[in-house]
């Protein structure tokens, strides 16, 4: 699902596990106050750090799960699709490549929303633009080409999202994992209510295929109010004054001492990089000439090999993704011979067991380290896609009833080993960039993700209408073998203790 490394004037208010310096120095009460007497002149009076912070973790919690209701639509509603509109599996995959041209578009617009409309505006266009989307595809336009254009529309406002609330989380320091987890677990929650709950109002509540879709506008404006509660302080001028801050504090990046330094005393902030704290204008809005100045984030963000190594490893992973959660129900339809509701479980029992790994597993990760423990994960992936591809010929023919359910159990299986994977590599690249960045850099990796997201998925809709559907597993084993070498590249730099954040 965003991006993390742009430069000082193009980050957003992201970094809220660490405060601005007049907030947490309590000792220091004429900076407080000139912090307060701003704030009540422009009639905002933000919470406190924890209670902000918390409510802004809830609201991106929510966000992620309206998130994953949308995306595991699209495995839902592929037979409704070929019914509907008269497709071929070759034809009906290109619903895959409508994410990443919302990403891809979310990446040009984030850094001027952010900018000019501070988190509080991507809080609000993201929300109305999933709205629109959902609301045109309900339409059921009788083109099949129209309708994924709307769809398009929603991809727009939900790479927007993803891309702010991932280097939110990221770059948190101390609990980056954890927090992460949150979110991306979240999204699973949601990837796994929305197959269950599609298919059983169609199924048991007779609804057609396109009514889902204006369910799902209706969760999308619960999404906008929510947010834009929670983030109805983070206007433009508090996006500038945090980045005015940020370019006197060093990163997690450049000094790791610095930040834990500030952590454990906060009244530290006064004086780092021996700056005094009441110089610092927080308040004041750079102009627009030293911003057109700046140097081009995307030249700044591609200097970095990481960047690269972390693309091409979410453009695998997330592929992997799309391709189990999107074709498991052809696949276990028409390979497996599962009933309906069994063969629509088997998507939710990817994104559900996506919601397990990434709830419980993101403490394993702080704990062990990023490198072994992701390294583990995905061995086990790839054991647990190997023996999904080879079930067929592992029983006897008086157990054939049974593959229906064991090929389930493996999907989940794998679901919850692939949870971690994404956030992972999101702090992965946030420890290994400078903090300006992490905001640019984020949504660049999640945006190549998406295209992976869409490329395999085609890919293996082509290989599906020329080899039948039996090829799909083994290719799913490829992918997975293949990101756990680009994980031993990406990883390759991070000594010992370094990928414990």
């Amino acid at each position: 699902m965003a991006s993390d490394h742009t430069n000082a004037a193009t980050q957003p208010l992201l970094q809220e596990s660490r405060p601005l310096p007049h907030a947490i120095a309590n000792d220091h009460a004429n900076e407080t106050t000139a912090v307060t007497t701003s704030r009540d002149e422009n009639n905002t009076h933000p919470p406190t750090r924890t209670e902000g912070k918390t409510l802004r973790i809830a609201a991106a919690m929510l966000s992620f799960s309206v998130m994953g209701l949308l995306v595991s639509t699209v495995g839902l509603m592929l037979p409704q699709l070929e019914a509907h509109y008269h497709l071929n599996d070759a034809q009906v995959s290109a619903i895959f490549t409508v994410a990443p041209l919302g990403y891809i578009l979310a990446t040009l617009l984030t850094r001027t929303v952010h900018a000019r409309l501070g988190r509080r505006g991507i809080a609000t266009l993201g929300p109305t633009l999933q709205l629109l989307g959902a609301l045109g595809a309900g339409a059921h336009p009788s083109h099949y080409g129209v309708f994924l254009a709307l769809l398009g529309i929603g991809s727009l406002g939900v790479g927007l999202l993803d891309g702010a609330w991932c280097a939110w989380a990221g770059a948190m320091p101390g609990n980056a994992n954890t927090v992460s987890g949150l979110l991306h677990g979240s999204f699973s929650v949601g990837a796994g209510l929305g197959p269950v709950l599609g298919g059983l109002l169609m199924e048991e509540g007779g609804w057609e295929w396109w009514a889902w879709y204006y369910a799902l506008a209706g969760v999308t404006v619960l999404e906008a109010v929510v947010l834009a509660i929670a983030f109805r302080h983070d206007s433009a001028e508090r996006y500038h004054a945090e980045q005015s801050h940020q370019s006197l504090q060093p990163s997690h990046h450049d000094n790791p001492d610095a930040e834990n330094s500030l952590l454990a005393d906060p009244a530290a902030a006064v004086t780092i990089n021996n700056v005094p704290d009441d110089t610092t204008p927080l308040l004041k809005p750079p102009n627009s000439s030293s911003l057109s100045s700046s140097p081009s984030p995307a030249r700044a963000i591609t200097t970095h090999p990481v960047v690269w190594i972390c693309a091409a490893f979410l453009l695998v992973e997330v592929g992997t993704e799309s391709a189990v959660s999107g074709w498991v129900v052809l696949f276990l339809s028409r390979a497996r011979h599962a009933p309906p509701q069994l063969a629509a479980a088997g998507s939710s029992a990817f994104w559900i067991g996506q919601t397990v790994g990434r709830l419980s597993l993101g403490a394993v990760t702080d704990r062990y380290g990023l490198r072994r423990a992701v390294a583990v994960y995905l061995a086990i992936v790839a054991a647990s896609s190997a023996a999904f591809a080879a079930l067929p010929y592992g029983l006897e023919s008086d157990g054939t009833r049974q593959l229906p359910g064991i090929s389930v159990a493996l999907v989940a299986l794998m679901g919850v080993f692939c949870g971690p994977l994404f956030p992972s590599a999101i702090v992965r690249l946030t420890c290994a960039l400078p903090r300006a960045l992490h905001v640019g850099a984020v949504t660049y990796v999640a945006m190549i993700g998406q295209v992976g997201g869409a490329l395999l998925p085609v890919g293996i809709g082509l290989l599906i209408q020329s080899l039948g559907i039996g090829v799909f597993p083994v290719v799913v084993v490829g992918q997975v073998v293949i990101a756990l070498g680009l994980w031993f590249l990406f990883s390759s730099g991070m000594g010992d203790g370094e990928d414990k954040v």
